[in-house]
């Protein structure tokens, strides 16, 4: 799946994510600017998430050798 293609379900919670911000009166460009925000930090978490599970295999697989 390309990477600016979301399902039904991301869409839906995107759009459920920035009715908040409109209906609190923010303009759409502030929304956009909030949004991408989220998918920096996203992206940020994924990476993360991905080097710690990197991490852990190697540990796990250092423990099986020892073991």
């Amino acid at each position: 799946m390309d990477k600016n293609q979301c399902n039904a379900e991301e869409i839906i919670l995107q759009l459920r994510e920035v009715d908040v911000p409109l209906g609190q009166g923010q303009i759409i460009h502030q929304v956009c600017k909030w949004l991408k925000q989220l998918e920096a930090e996203n992206l940020r978490l994924k990476r993360a998430m991905m080097e710690l599970t990197v991490d852990n295999l190697v540990l796990e697989d250092t423990v099986k050798a020892k073991g």
